[in-house]
């Protein structure tokens, strides 16, 4: 069955991600949505007052200002506010998406129970996490986290460059980065590292998982 008219979407963006984000992206489809904007300007989440409220392991925002705002809409996307009972029932939802790896801010059970599809990103910042595990292990490898403390807790070193010697560390080339599992962190953690020439070996616990890199 098609609909007549466009799509109508409501945005709800937060301090992490705006909605000027969504709407960018969904400026593609033209005439084939109409677009509401809800920005969440608080950082915090308002006390649960449901049962399906309570469900939700992380959202951010309050969602009686969704429940206000989602009437008359036919899709929802969101980053971190909250999806309860509550604003499933407010309007005829036909869509549920949800900007992040884990729907956490949605009540799933809820929405399946309405027969609501809910999407998700799996993976969306596997690129970030993966960038800051490195740079956190070369940090390690050289020693930063040490040498760091040492001066913050007033230490100095005199005019002899070899008393440092003990904030050196290693070379990335001499050194093993493990790899345990190989999702989406992993398997861009263990690409091409510029300058961090890491010796590779990885394990993953799901099975059937086809070997892509050398042990």
């Amino acid at each position: 069955m098609t609909q007549a008219g466009p799509v109508r979407v409501l945005v709800v963006g937060d301090s992490y991600m705006p909605t000027g984000v969504f709407t960018a992206a969904l400026a593609g489809l033209g005439d084939l949505v109409c677009v509401t904007e809800l920005q969440i300007e608080s950082t915090t989440a308002a006390p649960p007052r449901t049962d399906s409220e309570r469900a939700l392991r992380e959202y951010v925002g309050n969602p009686a200002d969704l429940v206000a705002a989602v009437a008359g809409h036919d899709a929802l996307l969101v980053h971190g506010a909250p999806v309860s009972a509550e604003v499933l029932d407010a309007a005829p939802l036909r869509l549920v998406c949800c900007a992040r790896g884990g729907p956490v801010n949605v009540d799933v059970a809820a929405a399946s129970k309405r027969g609501i599809p809910v999407t998700n990103a799996p993976g969306r910042n596997a690129q970030a996490v993966a960038e800051l595990t490195i740079a956190f292990a070369l940090m390690l490898v050289r020693c930063v986290p040490y040498s760091a403390r040492y001066l913050v807790d007033g230490g100095q070193l005199a005019e002899n460059t070899y008393e440092g010697s003990e904030f050196i560390g290693a070379e990335a080339a001499s050194m093993t980065l493990g790899l345990v599992g190989l999702g989406n962190v992993g398997r861009e953690g263990g690409g091409p590292r510029p300058g961090a020439r890491f010796h590779d070996a990885w394990a993953t616990i799901r099975s059937g998982w086809p070997p892509s890199r050398r042990a």
